[in-house]
């Protein structure tokens, strides 16, 4: 069975390939190179716009899918051609027997078709380096941009106006008023638990204070050299 499948391949490998014509590839190549070309003009245009940024980011994204579906197209025909040239193999050198014209001129036209394909991928290859080129600047711009926005001076002249001062009175007016009935009413109505929570906290204080100088009150103590001390020292000492 094995050797049968052998022959039928042999069989199929030893059929010439018809070299097929890659325009409608260098047209959709055109169309792409197009579309880039569009993209890197369109960038200064939008470089103080972040929404248009982005709406070119997602383009560049769009076209990078069908750049890499262009190069996924080519890969088939080319595999041909390379499996076409190994079968057909190296032409006969100096001296021995000449092959047939067919064999010579279907080597040679798969040689050129090899090479527009790879000249197809190599201009495949450049228009990626584009789009990372145009990726990479749009980023800038955009870094750009939101730092010139978020450290963007504001001027202050007309934000502080007499309706703003008005509004603040009015506010600190009314915070007040709530703040005084709270007071009366506490003293009117809760006197013994105004007195209570106001004892309760200086006595507090007064613990807190003494606690403090005796755990920290070794740290500085007031001697006759002190007052050879600087104004800053002094002060720090009167707090203790």
């Amino acid at each position: 069975m094995r050797p049968f499948l052998a022959i039928i391949m042999l069989i199929i490998l030893s059929l010439p390939v018809q070299a097929t014509d890659p325009s409608p590839q260098q047209a959709e190549l055109g169309k792409l190179r197009d579309s880039i070309s569009a993209i890197e003009a369109s960038i200064p245009e939008k470089a103080d716009d972040d929404t248009g940024l982005v709406k070119l980011r997602l383009e560049l994204d769009a076209f990078s899918k069908a750049l890499i579906d262009f190069g996924v197209s080519l890969r088939p025909r080319i595999n041909e051609i390379k499996q076409r040239i190994d079968a057909l193999g190296a032409p006969p050198k100096e001296g021995e027997p000449a092959e047939a014209e067919s064999l010579a001129l279907e080597r040679k036209s798969m040689l050129e078709e090899k090479g527009q394909y790879n000249l197809l991928l190599g201009e495949a290859e450049n228009l990626s380096i584009r789009s990372s080129r145009a990726i990479d600047r749009i980023g800038s711009l955009r870094r750009d941009l939101f730092a010139s926005t978020l450290f963007k001076q504001t001027d202050l002249d007309g934000a502080v106006s007499l309706e703003t001062l008005s509004g603040f009175q009015q506010e600190f007016s009314k915070a007040s008023q709530q703040i005084s009935s709270r007071m009366r009413f506490m003293y009117a109505f809760r006197s013994t638990e105004l007195m209570s929570a106001m004892g309760f906290s200086i006595l507090i204080g007064l613990v807190t204070l003494l606690g403090v100088r005796r755990v920290f009150g070794f740290i500085r103590q007031a001697t006759a050299a002190d007052t050879q001390d600087s104004y800053i020292a002094r002060l720090s000492l009167a707090f203790w």
